[in-house]
């Protein structure tokens, strides 16, 4: 009972003012879906709008002399169809927004608001968008557009939906070779052609609009540059075209630089299906991109004020769609977050509902939009836009929040803030939110690996010569201390030779010159002894090490032996290596963004299956993860060409001719197995990890995301 006393008095009070419509503003007669309505034109900000009958015989009679009540009066008394007090409350509050009406000094806070609401902060505080009129292109169009008329024809509109449908079977045609490089179309080495495509493109796109208003009657007063984090596009102001009675009219206007940008896109789409020669194929890849990406984001996106939201307007007959959206949004803030009186939206239940809908799915467009401009900014110009980051978000964040707070604490004037309503709620939507953030990550990681053992004993050559002769087999089980290949080294041999010759010389002179009593030569002597004997030793353990031996029990790891006989080897060249059955570990290949993800869950057991099993592996445990990523490939058996999951390429060392390497780098992780499992699975086995996101919450999921992101436009390591 309170709140509808309240109510009642703030309308009472909203009556007493009195508005008055600015004299300049025109209006036209006009007829959609067999309705009548008035085009109201406002020739001072170039903006044109759309009011009902009776909306607009009631606005046209404030003349700032009578009342809202008076008026109302006046007007019910002579229209059957009468206006009630909230629609003529919600009228004059939209004239003042839209800055067509006028009110007092004395008015009522929520037409002073309104008036608030309708004036735009300078251009120059949104450095994130920043507009620049250049001229007036109007007399430009008026003289070209007899000659270029004809490719808005419905002859050529054929023409374009036959080149259209022919474009996308080339693309359809030859999918794997336009989809290969779209992982590098947005690499910093090709911004520059991106930037150039965009410009050309949307020029292209701004002078088919113009073309077309020109070609319907229309006028283009003005045309300049957006800059959209200073990347430029192009603009031209088409608002005359609300003045076309033909809804047609009004949409191919709308319509008319997509319709131009895609044309040129099926022809780039051709030449680029035609041609083998790498730059021309990429600007052509960049316009088809440019032009695909900015239609459904931007253009064609009708939750956006751009040409997808005019020609959705009317189709359905939906005027200021937006506006009313945006409308109910605010209802809703105020009335069920603040608790003031608001004037709920009023007059047709279609229009209502469409602004129910569309008003919280745009909201969540731009919300989603901004953040990520704010992250696009933080990435550009080596990281210092930062700086322009900061001052996009003082504009869109931190000065509306700041108002917010001085209305919530202040008031404004008698209308007062439910302040206990509005911290229950935002307390809530806060715990709410922490809650989720901190709940367990349902997601999991996927990484894949192989079956080796762990240790491998390296069998490498001690003493260099020649391979003669080779006593295993790959695969061979050995035992410890069994012969696996003899080197010869003739040279070796036979300094051994000659100093067991000196040897024994010595030995005989060290006798002489005791018998003889020279002390002096025999302790020379014996010193050049022990040189000798120094010197056997190092060079019988080499002549010993010319024979090969396994250091342990084991199974033969080695390809191709055969080929390394009567080859010379080098000391510690690779000849084989010995693998323990019962000592097997699972070696993954982590890629980059997963690896804080590794790291977090070292000395969990993680979910592993072999390829061709059934059950998983029980007890495999994460022990490490190397903290270096590398693109060389650990296993054979991970690769695309050998039925892995990893994508590879020729190595371009010349030292590796015949290796492969990893597009991307990874890191390696070793997954401990158990003696029972390690027996059973076979080296060079396929694993599929999965890492259960154990005591990782979602936002350490999100934080993680943005950050990576961050790291990868800015070109650090992740």
């Amino acid at each position: 009972m309170k709140t509808t006393s309240q109510d009642s008095r703030t309308k009472n009070c909203l009556l007493t003012v009195r508005l008055q419509l600015r004299p300049d503003v025109k209006c036209a007669l006009h007829e959609s879906g067999g309705q009548p309505y008035y085009q109201v034109e406002d020739p001072l900000n170039s903006k044109f709008y759309r009011l009902g009958m009776r909306e607009w015989n009631f606005a046209r009679q404030l003349d700032g002399t009578r009342t809202l009540k008076e008026v109302l009066a006046e007007k019910n008394a002579l229209s059957p169809n009468e206006l009630t007090i909230d629609e003529a409350v919600a009228i004059g509050r939209w004239l003042v927004q839209t800055q067509l009406a006028t009110s007092g000094a004395d008015s009522h806070p929520m037409f002073i608001r309104a008036a608030r609401t309708g004036a735009k902060l300078p251009n120059w505080l949104n450095p994130a968008f920043l507009r620049v009129p250049l001229g007036n292109p109007d007399r430009f169009l008026t003289e070209v557009t007899p000659w270029l008329a004809w490719t808005t024809s419905p002859t050529a509109v054929v023409v374009w939906c036959a080149v259209g449908i022919l474009a996308i079977y080339q693309i359809t045609l030859n999918w794997s070779r336009f989809w290969a490089p779209m992982g590098n179309i947005f690499s910093p080495d090709n911004w520059l052609y991106l930037v150039l495509a965009w410009l050309i493109l949307k020029i292209v796109h701004e002078f088919y609009h113009g073309l077309v208003c020109k070609k319907y009657g229309g006028r283009v007063p003005t045309f300049g540059l957006l800059f959209i984090l200073f990347s430029p596009v192009a603009f031209v102001d088409v608002t005359s075209s609300w003045k076309f009675r033909s809804k047609w009219q009004r949409i191919f206007t709308s319509a008319a630089g997509m319709y131009a940008e895609w044309f040129i896109a099926a022809l780039a789409t051709f030449v680029w299906a035609s041609t083998e020669q790498p730059l021309l194929s990429q600007t052509c890849q960049n316009i088809i991109t440019t032009a695909t990406l900015s239609t459904l984001l931007f253009n064609g996106n009708f939750l956006m004020r751009f040409d997808g939201y005019y020609i959705l307007s009317d189709l359905l007959g939906l005027q200021n769609l937006y506006g009313t959206g945006q409308q109910f949004v605010r209802y809703l803030f105020r009335r069920y977050l603040l608790g003031v009186p608001t004037q709920p939206l009023v007059g047709d239940a279609r229009k209502i509902w469409a602004a129910r809908l569309y008003g919280p799915a745009s909201l969540a467009w731009r919300i989603t939009f901004y953040l990520g401009i704010l992250l696009t900014a933080a990435t550009m110009f080596q990281g210092a836009g930062i700086v322009l980051s900061l001052m996009v978000g003082v504009t869109w964040i931190f000065l509306p929040t700041g108002k917010f707070l001085v209305y919530l604490v202040r008031g404004r004037g008698a209308e007062q803030p439910n302040r206990t309503r509005c911290f229950s709620i935002l307390g809530s939507l806060t715990a709410i939110v922490t809650a989720i953030l901190l709940l367990p990550w349902p997601g999991a990681v996927v990484a894949w690996g192989v079956v080796d053992y762990d240790p491998l004993a390296l069998i490498r050559a001690e003493t260099g010569g020649f391979l003669r002769n080779v006593h295993v087999t790959s695969g061979q089980t050995v035992t410890a201390g069994t012969r696996l290949a003899s080197i010869e080294n003739r040279q070796t041999k036979f300094e051994l030779t000659a100093v067991e010759h000196s040897v024994d010389q010595s030995t005989l002179q060290l006798r002489t010159w005791q018998d003889e009593k020279m002390y002096d030569r025999y302790q020379q002597e014996t010193k050049r002894l022990q040189r000798l004997n120094e010197q056997w030793t190092e060079l019988a353990e080499k002549v010993d090490s010319l024979e090969l031996s396994a250091p342990c029990n084991g199974r033969i790891i080695g390809r191709d032996l055969d080929t390394l006989v009567d080859r010379y080897v080098q000391t510690g060249d690779p000849i084989a290596a010995i693998g323990q059955e019962d000592r097997k570990a699972i070696l993954v290949a982590v890629a980059q963004k997963d690896a804080d993800f590794f790291l977090r869950q070292l000395g969990v057991q993680p979910h592993v299956r072999i390829k061709g099993r059934l059950s998983p592996i029980p007890g495999a445990r994460l022990l490490q993860i190397n903290p270096r990523a590398s693109k060389r490939l650990t296993h054979p058996e991970l690769a695309a060409t050998h039925g892995g999951p990893l994508s590879v390429r020729p190595s371009t060392n010349d030292h590796e001719p015949n290796q492969m390497m990893l597009l991307e780098p990874h890191f390696l992780a070793t997954i401990h197995l158990p003696l029972d499992q390690a027996r059973q699975l076979k080296a060079g086995e396929l694993a599929k990890v999965r890492l259960d996101a154990s005591g990782y919450n979602v936002g350490q999921h999100l934080w993680a995301t943005i950050t990576r992101w961050i790291r990868k436009r800015l070109g650090e390591p992740s």
